[in-house]
């Protein structure tokens, strides 16, 4: 689930917050690591109150309800931990699937644009779902520590898994995440435990199935960090004209060793990233009530019509026919 433009976590507003007030109480014991799925599910019922996306009341974190099936739709995720406790979503990165469901959650350490899907969803059945947008710096702080630790030493850097890849529930995360949603909902417990309360579920992402991934993104070694520094240049800079040349400098990397490593990282050439990121931001733009004309300037084309057909393509809808 970590798209916004959808029912995800993306750049789209998302709605108001999670009544204080909700029918029932939320249970309050203490989760069984060794079996908490159905308390999950029971949980996200109660807090997922109406279809769509739901933010609460701690940065970052949003739960869903999703009633009806989505198509294979372009979104852009966040980086965040994408967990689904009832039903299925699947996300596609080039030609990469990853599915995520009960039993596998979806880890993304960068910013991607990506393309995401609902297959199946009822109001009898909905797909029931939360994710959490890192908090990176707390992320950084934590590694740090967990640095001085033997077991920690041993994880591998800069393997060949893509920014984006799925892992195995396991009871110690589902646990973690059930006290988080609990804690959340009381004012005194969100200020008192809250934050101990994310930490010890980011300590239990990064020592679990690809907690590598984070750590090969976030601390400052390794190509996978130069890939997250050009990740984050090219989401500040893609309205400017670039080549690869000037994106390579600014990794310190020559141009075929960066198409190398971002491609293994994010399926996509940093060329088409830009593209997709203009076309994004055209979406949001058009959607906002922005000509067709202003928007292809604004995100860095110099010809309308260019931009129109690789609009279409990529949406298969034209400019005009999204901002009515």
């Amino acid at each position: 689930m970590a798209d916004t433009s959808t029912a995800d976590t993306s750049t789209t507003n998302l709605p108001g917050n999670i009544p204080s007030d909700m029918p029932g109480d939320i249970p309050r014991d203490t989760p069984d690591e060794g079996n908490n799925t159905g308390h999950l599910q029971s949980l996200l019922h109660r807090l997922a109150v109406r279809p769509g996306v739901i933010q609460t009341d701690w940065p970052g974190l949003v739960v869903a309800r999703l009633e009806q099936p989505v198509k294979r739709t372009p979104v852009v995720y966040a980086p965040s931990l994408c967990v689904v406790a009832e039903g299925q979503k699947l996300a596609y990165l080039g030609d990469r699937v990853f599915e995520y469901n009960p039993h596998n959650y979806l880890l993304c350490s960068l910013p991607l644009p990506i393309e995401s899907e609902i297959p199946a969803a009822t109001p009898e059945r909905p797909v029931l779902a939360t994710v959490l947008r890192f908090n990176l710096a707390l992320l950084g702080r934590l590694l740090v520590e967990m640095e001085e630790f033997e077991e920690f030493i041993d994880w591998p850097v800069d393997t060949t898994v893509p920014a984006v890849a799925p892992c195995e529930m396991t009871p110690r995360v589902r646990a973690a995440l059930i006290r988080l949603l609990q804690v959340v909902q009381h004012p005194m417990e969100r200020r008192v435990l809250g934050p101990g309360t994310e930490r010890e579920l980011l300590f239990e992402v990064l020592r679990g199935p690809n907690g590598n991934l984070l750590r090969n993104f976030v601390l400052r070694d390794g190509s996978a960090h130069r890939v997250s520094r050009v990740v984050s240049f090219l989401e500040k800079h893609f309205r400017e004209p670039l080549d690869i040349k000037s994106i390579a400098e600014q990794a310190g990397m020559s141009s075929s060793s960066l198409h190398q490593h971002f491609k293994r990282a994010t399926s996509l050439s940093p060329i088409q990233f830009i593209k997709r990121m203009r076309l994004h931001e055209a979406r949001a733009m058009l959607l906002r009530g922005c000509g067709a004309s202003e928007v292809a300037f604004d995100v860095g084309y110099t010809s309308p019509s260019q931009f129109s057909r690789e609009f279409r393509r990529m949406f298969g809808q034209s400019p005009t026919q999204v901002r009515a």
